[in-house]
């Protein structure tokens, strides 16, 4: 951030500044990032930031504000940034070695849970855990599930193991490092959802800087079509969904359709549904 010929001495006048300097690097929402910025520095939320605007920031908080501010010019991720990330109605640490939560996932995860609320002592998969979030929000949302999920990662799950112990689910949760296209299993689940890698390989140079660069490929991208995960769990479902279990999958918008033709020989109902934004991004299936 580039000194200004009238020093900045208050945290209005930080924001002001630093949103400008963002907005000059080509960062969307740059006053809002300013604004998390300044509410992780000081402790505050956004309403307590308002009613400090007078607030002369000390020196050590104008230096990390410099540093956060000098990262995200970079593209860095705020969620890196910060080493956090909000989801539904709890928070997960965020890095390098996990996705970023999205709005979609969030309602992957909540349709999930109000279709099981009703039911008790549930078994089930997740595959491709990251930072954990769709078992700590079955966990948080359902009466007393049993949770297996699978990781290819092992600095992954390290960092799913630290948001299942700080979100209090860590006894509703167990844990496989293994790559589910090789997985052998003669276990049989009530319910399977997953986010999986669905990105097809000739997207990712499209993709935003903060994605292509930031986030982990392998979480991203099967490095084919973007398929390979829908038909590996199709297949799975056939010995490994009981009778009357669910099945719950994030879609990539384009393929919707060519996805659920997967599932048509193998489930008894398959509803693909649309998100906030009228999007095709989730497969809700019953077998």
């Amino acid at each position: 951030m580039s000194e200004s010929a009238n020093q900045p001495v208050t945290l209005l006048d930080f924001l002001n500044l630093s949103a400008s300097w963002l907005e000059s690097k080509g960062i969307d929402e740059a006053r809002l990032n300013v604004q998390h910025m300044l509410s992780h520095i000081l402790n505050l939320d956004r309403m307590g930031l308002y009613l400090k605007f007078d607030y002369p920031l000390n020196p050590n908080e104008i230096a990390t504000l410099r540093g956060f501010l000098a990262r995200r010019a970079k593209h860095e991720p705020l969620q890196h940034i910060l080493g956090i990330s909000h989801f539904l109605d709890f928070t997960v640490k965020v890095n390098r070695d996990v996705l970023i939560p999205r709005p979609e996932t969030e309602e992957l995860a909540d349709l999930a849970i109000k279709t099981l609320k009703s039911e008790s002592g549930l078994k089930i998969l997740e595959i491709g855990t990251g930072s954990g979030i769709i078992p700590i929000a079955l966990a948080k949302g359902l009466l007393t599930p049993s949770i297996l999920t699978l990781d290819i990662s092992e600095s992954a799950l390290e960092t799913a193991k630290i948001n299942f112990a700080e979100n209090g689910v860590s006894d509703s949760i167990s844990i496989i490092c293994t790559d589910f296209l090789s997985w052998k299993s003669d276990q049989k689940f009530d319910a399977i959802i997953s986010n999986p890698p669905y990105i097809p390989a000739l997207e990712i140079e499209s993709l935003e800087p903060e994605v292509k660069f930031f986030e982990p490929k392998h979480a991203l991208t099967d490095g084919k079509d973007g398929l390979t995960f829908y038909k590996a769990i199709a297949d799975f479902c056939k010995t490994g969904l009981q009778p009357g279990g669910f099945v719950f999958l994030e879609l990539h918008a384009s393929y919707s359709e060519e996805i659920k033709t997967f599932f048509l020989p193998v489930l008894t109902e398959v509803e693909i549904i649309s998100d906030m934004q009228g999007k095709p991004r989730i497969l809700k299936g019953k077998k």
